[in-house]
Parts: C-alpha cells; sequence; structure tokens
C-alpha cells in the first residue's frame, strides 16, 4: 500500500496515526467531490434509505461512500460471494448475475443480509 501524501484526498492530519499505518479517516467526510455520484450520495446520506431498484455501482457506492464506484462495487461483490447463502437468493429469481441494477427484491434481500446502508 501506499504512503499517504497532503494532497491526498484521504489524508487527514488532524486524526491519530501509528508509524507505519495509515491515518484513520472518516469515510463520511472524505466522500471525493469528483465521484459522479457525489450529489447523490451526499443527499442519501441525509435521507432516510428506501428500497428501490438500484443500479449496482450506486448500491456499492451506498455502501461504500469513501470509494471509487469501481472499487465499491468490487467490494460489494466480494462481500455477495462471501455469503453463500445470500448470493444463492441473489440470483435464484429471474434476475442475472450480469445485468446492471439490483432489483428491489435483491435489494430487500441485501439489506437483510447486510444491513442498510
Amino acid at each position: 500500500m501506499r504512503g499517504l501524501k497532503k494532497n491526498d484526498p484521504y489524508f487527514d492530519p488532524s486524526a491519530p496515526w501509528k508509524e507505519g499505518r495509515k491515518r484513520a479517516v472518516n469515510p463520511i467526510n472524505h466522500v471525493n467531490k469528483s465521484n459522479p455520484y457525489y450529489s447523490y450520495i451526499m443527499d442519501t446520506l441525509e435521507h432516510p434509505f428506501t428500497p428501490r431498484t438500484y443500479l449496482k455501482k450506486e448500491l456499492a457506492q451506498l455502501y461504500a461512500p469513501h470509494l471509487h464506484p469501481e472499487t465499491a462495487l468490487k467490494k460489494l461483490h466480494r462481500w455477495l460471494r462471501l455469503n453463500p447463502e445470500l448470493h444463492r437468493r441473489l440470483y435464484n429469481g429471474r434476475e442475472g448475475r450480469n445485468d446492471q441494477f439490483f432489483s428491489k427484491r435483491q435489494v430487500l434481500l441485501i439489506i437483510e443480509y447486510l444491513g442498510e446502508p
């Protein structure tokens, strides 16, 4: 892993840290403003979560707003694969693995296993 520099978006000089480790950062305060979903993420953080059809990237960003959309999606997929029961139930219906959206049914299943974002 690379070290943090002062121009790094995750650099927080006030956060406690130990030599050789990254500084602790509150991800909510450090959502990357260049993220295409930035305004949506910030609005969602201020309002309660409503289960509906979500783009996979969109839902992943709600679970990991401090990450790039692609990275957040990979992380969400990793969480889904680590739970075989959830993975089986997610893709047991009409929805396919390669769809760009999570249906409302799938979103409700994810909330049941992972909690609300």
